[in-house]
């Protein structure tokens, strides 16, 4: 936990003074953590238990969510051969 506040993704916040408790709580970059995770799931799900995924997440629309990385410009999935690194300020 120490090494995700000092990274910006969680904030303590003390409720019990004696003795000293704690509860985190994620920050907006935390949050955005989520989409990761996400994403290692799928990656999980496929690769280590692909019959019987452990949990399954429901979207707002109603079916189960299967998460996939898209370009935000033109909607495309990022798939292998579909992105090539560029240098920084190009």
């Amino acid at each position: 936990m120490r090494k995700l506040e000092a990274a910006g993704a969680v904030r303590r916040e003390q409720y019990n003074v004696h003795p000293q408790r704690y509860e985190y709580h994620l920050t907006p970059a935390g949050g955005e953590l989520g989409d990761v995770l996400l994403t290692l799931m799928k990656w999980g799900d496929r690769h280590l238990n692909p019959e019987d995924p452990p949990v399954r997440w429901q979207h707002s629309c109603g079916e189960t969510l299967d998460p996939v990385v898209v370009c935000a410009h033109c909607g495309e999935t990022a798939r292998k051969g579909a992105h090539s690194p560029t240098a920084a300020g190009s």
